[in-house]
């Protein structure tokens, strides 16, 4: 099998971010010095764009609606040359979240994700089966029938938890990773470490935590076994915003999984795409737009 090939299931969406000089309370309070930008978002379709731009050929599998949001996603895909045979048009409308950056960072989300969806698991195996034998997952409720068929494939499963690594809904995602992805954003790096360590134990998994633009814990061994990985290469990020930081980590790390490459070179290949994404600015936008000086401008 193409190791290029990997399959990338979870979400996508239409991506609207503001940024001001300053903070609102309402989007009505906009000054006219705020920049608007319209982008291809969501965790799993940012993996795929980016390891697109890495020269992998990613399969999307998510849900959208049938709407003009929809086929601007569709368009931007094919671009790209990533898969779209498995966006599934079974929303009502499409997933919006609109982003307000200024003194602080907040989302406004228009999520549709959560109505009950039937995947076409066996035509979904039968691709899997045929073209990869890798595949990221994010952890979204629909998604739980395509990763558990993919394990049971004896697939190389990669799922990230995010931010929600002790939500104690999602078993199924753990018990059927090969290696979990998770950050510590939220509940701190001593907290995330005991947790690496419980999910490694607990379901014999590797897992990864993500410390920010320190670096990142890898937890091997049934939790037996943590070691640090510093980020090497450091960038520095205009206003604070990291944005697709994480999404670019996992892009390097699973494309270099998919090669079968140690876990440790694909630690260094998430931090070193990550950085580099950070310093180039070019992430989750359409051609209409460029990044400039920190700020979003049309060419």
């Amino acid at each position: 099998m193409n190791p290029k090939r990997i399959l990338v299931v979870g979400d996508c969406l239409f991506e609207i971010v503001v940024r001001s000089s300053r903070s609102e309370d309402h989007l009505s309070d906009l000054d006219f010095n705020s920049t608007i930008s319209m982008h291809i978002g969501g965790a799993a379709g940012g993996v795929a764009m980016m390891l697109a731009q890495m020269g992998a050929t990613p399969e999307l599998l998510s849900v959208i609606g049938s709407d003009e949001y929809a086929k601007k996603i569709i368009q931007e895909y094919r671009a790209l040359s990533i898969g779209t045979s498995f966006l599934l048009p079974v929303l009502e409308r499409t997933p919006v979240c609109v982003s307000i950056l200024g003194e602080s960072e907040r989302s406004i989300f228009i999520d549709q994700r959560s109505l009950p969806v039937k995947l076409p698991t066996n035509e979904i195996e039968r691709w899997m089966r045929r073209h990869t034998s890798c595949v990221y997952a994010t952890a979204v409720p629909w998604a739980r029938s395509a990763v558990i068929a993919a394990s049971n494939a004896d697939h190389r499963v990669v799922v990230d938890l995010q931010t929600c690594a002790e939500d104690g809904d999602l078993d199924e995602f753990r018990d059927s990773a090969s290696i979990i992805l998770h950050s510590g954003a939220l509940i701190g790096e001593e907290r995330g470490l005991l947790l690496s360590r419980e999910l490694s134990s607990q379901y014999a998994n590797d897992v990864i935590l993500s410390v920010g633009a320190r670096g990142n814990w890898l937890v091997t061994k049934a939790g037996k076994e943590a070691s640090w990985y510093p980020q090497l290469d450091t960038v520095s990020i205009p206003d604070g915003h990291a944005i697709g930081a994480g999404d670019a980590f996992a892009a390097g790390f699973v494309q270099a999984y998919a090669e079968r490459k140690s876990l440790a070179a694909c630690v260094i290949s998430g931090q070193s795409t990550a950085a580099r994404m950070l310093r180039i600015g070019y992430y989750r936008v359409d051609k209409h737009f460029q990044a400039k000086e920190g700020r979003w401008a049309r060419r």
